[in-house]
């Protein structure tokens, strides 16, 4: 609902793993969607289960190389994919920073990432969230509250 509500073009999954977040966006939206995957392995079982969809492209990268900046996209999921607060806040001001808040929404969907690295995001808007205990999303704009 998010994405179409949104009217999002495309989604980046940092640490898409197995690639279960770009499977279920590729079956549920036309979008295009983009995962980076440091680990071999799962990279390489990851890109194999998408040879055939056009719409979906992964790479083999570490996302604090920030090259995954030139897909363009204004969506970003992160499943905690950053342990440290510091590298966590690198990364959103890296992704915030390559965009002119001015005129460019960018959303962020978080899961299970904690309230202490979710505290850039206090001068932001919270569009959706849920918890439960420990665990949870969120996603955000840009857009200052």
């Amino acid at each position: 609902e998010f994405i179409i509500k949104y009217n999002i073009k495309s989604l980046v999954d940092l640490g898409c793993g197995l690639g279960r977040v770009l499977y279920f966006v590729n079956e549920q939206t036309k979008i295009h969607c983009y995962g980076v995957e440091y680990d071999k392995p799962s990279y390489d079982k990851c890109k194999k289960l998408f040879q055939n969809k056009k719409r979906i492209v992964v790479s083999n990268d570490n996302f604090m190389s920030f090259k995954f900046l030139s897909f363009k996209s204004k969506c970003f999921f992160l499943n905690d994919p950053v342990k440290k607060k510091k590298d966590f806040v690198k990364l959103i001001l890296n992704i915030l920073n390559s965009h002119n808040e001015k005129t460019n929404i960018i959303y962020f969907i978080l899961i299970n990432v904690n309230k202490k690295k979710r505290e850039i995001f206090d001068k932001y808007k919270v569009i959706e969230s849920y918890q439960i205990n420990d665990r949870g999303y969120y996603i955000y704009s840009n857009k200052k509250k």
